[in-house]
């Protein structure tokens, strides 16, 4: 069965590069080192004046196992460190 997965991330104001090298870093690791990885998209909701307030992320894994190997992986847990920088 597979496992869909849907995050929000709101960076904080002034993080928002560091918050979205982390994200692209994120999406290039799940594509080229986790097959078990179907779909790893991110959009963004900006504000008029083009700053990031959201990130919408829409994940699907062909099954939990593939899941478990994406959050144990170097870059989702590097992400989840500046994420957590944020508090």
């Amino acid at each position: 069965m597979t496992v869909e997965v849907i995050a929000n991330v709101f960076p904080a104001l002034g993080k928002e590069d560091e918050v979205a090298a982390a994200l692209q870093s994120v999406v290039a690791s799940a594509r080229e080192n986790e097959p078990g990885c179907l779909r790893y998209q991110v959009y963004s909701h900006r504000d008029s004046d083009g700053r990031v307030l959201q990130y919408v992320i829409l994940e699907e894994y062909e099954n939990h196992a593939a899941f478990e190997n994406h959050i144990g992986s170097k870059a989702f847990n590097k992400a989840k460190a500046c994420l957590e920088d944020q508090q």
